[in-house]
C-alpha cells in the first residue's frame, strides 16, 4: 500500500491536480493523438502507482505536465 505521508505520492498528487486543470481548459483543443497520449501516460501514472513505484509515477507526471505545457501553447 502507497505511503500517504510519502513525498513523491504528495508531489503525484499536486501534479495531477495541475494536469487535470490543464486538461479541464483545454480537452476540446486536443487532437485525437493528443488526446491518446494523455490517456496512455494517465494509465502508466495509474499503474506505477498501483505498483508502489511512486519514483517512476512521478517521473511520468512531470512529463505528462511538460508535455500538457508544450501542447497547450501550440493551441
Amino acid at each position: 500500500m502507497i505511503d500517504d505521508l510519502d513525498e513523491d505520492v504528495i508531489k503525484v498528487l499536486e501534479l495531477s491536480q495541475e494536469i487535470l486543470e490543464l486538461i479541464e481548459q483545454n480537452i476540446v483543443n486536443f487532437s485525437a493523438v493528443e488526446s491518446e497520449t494523455i490517456i496512455t501516460t494517465n494509465e502508466s501514472i495509474q499503474f506505477f502507482l498501483e505498483q508502489d513505484n511512486t519514483e517512476r509515477a512521478l517521473s511520468e507526471s512531470v512529463n505528462l505536465k511538460k508535455y500538457l505545457l508544450k501542447i497547450t501553447n501550440e493551441i
